[in-house]
C-alpha cells in the first residue's frame, strides 16, 4: 500500500524549502558565477547581495551572492565557509548596474564589484599553520633540519603564518618544508581572516544650545523669505574638553560700510 507521505511533506503548509545552491561572483577575472552548496545551518539566512567567504583551491576568497537555486549542473560542490552580512550589502539596483557595466564593457562582473565596493568592506585571508595532534603526541617522529625547526617554532609560538615563520626563523622561503610537513600530517593548514585596514572615520559636529526664546526667534527667522532669511541666534561650539565657546552670529555677518 502506498502512502502520500512524500507529497504531503513537500506541500506542508505551502512552505517551500530554502535554496541549497548559492551562485557567487568572486573578485577574479571569471566569466560566470560559481555554484556553492549552502550548509544547512546557513540556508535560512542566505540572501542575494550578501558577502560570503568561499573556498577556491587551497584558499578562501571574498564573494558576493548574486543568485540562489535549488539544483546545479555541477555534481560535487564545495560549501560556503561563512556569510559575512546579516542583511545584504548590495542592493538589487547595484547588482543590476554592475552587471550591465560588465556586459557593456566586456569585463568580469567580479572586477566591477571589486571597484564598486569600498575598501573597508573587503575581506582578506591568509594561510596559517599549527601542529596537528599527531605531531604533538609524537615529537620523537619529527624530522631533523629546517622542517624540525619549523615544528619547534610552532610549538613555542603557536599558530603562525608563513611570513611570520620566515621572520622568526630568519628563512627566505619555507613553503617547500610547510608543504612537506602538511603531507606528512604534522602541520595543519587553515585560513584566517585578516583584520580590516580601515578605521572608523570621526567627524567634528556642532551642537546648538538654544533656550525657548532663542528657538522662537529661530522659527520666526525660518519663516521669512529666502532672500531675507538670516541667522540671528547665538550658538555654541563644543570643545574636546567639554567646555563651550559662545559665538554671536551677528559677529559672523559682514559689516556694511
Amino acid at each position: 500500500m502506498q502512502h502520500g507521505g512524500l507529497s504531503t511533506q513537500s506541500a506542508l503548509e505551502g512552505i517551500a524549502p530554502p535554496p541549497e545552491i548559492a551562485q557567487v561572483v568572486i573578485e577574479l577575472p571569471l566569466e560566470t558565477p560559481l555554484d556553492y552548496r549552502i550548509p544547512p545551518d546557513l540556508r535560512t539566512g542566505c540572501c542575494i547581495g550578501q558577502r560570503v567567504l568561499v573556498p577556491l583551491g587551497k584558499r578562501q576568497v571574498l564573494g558576493y551572492i548574486v543568485g540562489l537555486a535549488r539544483t546545479s549542473a555541477v555534481a560535487d560542490l564545495k560549501e560556503l565557509v561563512e556569510i559575512l552580512d546579516e542583511t545584504p550589502l548590495l542592493t538589487p539596483a547595484l547588482l543590476q548596474l554592475t552587471r550591465w557595466i560588465a556586459e557593456y564593457y566586456i569585463c568580469p562582473w567580479g572586477q566591477v564589484l571589486k571597484a564598486a565596493v569600498p575598501e573597508g568592506f573587503r575581506v582578506q585571508t591568509e594561510a596559517v599553520y599549527t601542529l596537528t595532534t599527531q605531531a604533538q603526541d609524537h615529537p620523537e617522529t619529527w624530522p631533523q633540519g629546517r622542517a624540525g625547526e619549523v615544528l619547534q617554532c610552532l610549538t613555542h609560538h603557536g599558530t603562525q603564518g608563513q611570513h611570520e615563520l620566515e621572520r622568526l626563523l630568519e628563512g627566505q622561503d619555507l613553503a617547500p618544508w610547510l608543504r612537506r610537513l602538511e603531507q606528512q600530517g604534522l602541520v595543519l593548514r587553515q585560513q584566517q581572516r585578516l583584520a580590516p585596514k580601515t578605521q572608523p572615520r570621526l567627524v567634528t559636529v556642532i551642537r546648538l544650545r538654544l533656550s525657548l526664546l532663542q528657538r522662537r526667534r529661530c522659527d520666526s527667522s525660518c519663516n521669512r523669505a529666502p532672500q531675507t532669511r538670516q541667522p540671528s541666534w547665538p550658538f555654541c561650539k563644543s570643545s574636546p574638553y567639554g567646555n563651550s565657546q559662545r559665538f554671536d552670529s551677528a559677529a559672523l555677518e559682514p559689516r556694511r560700510q
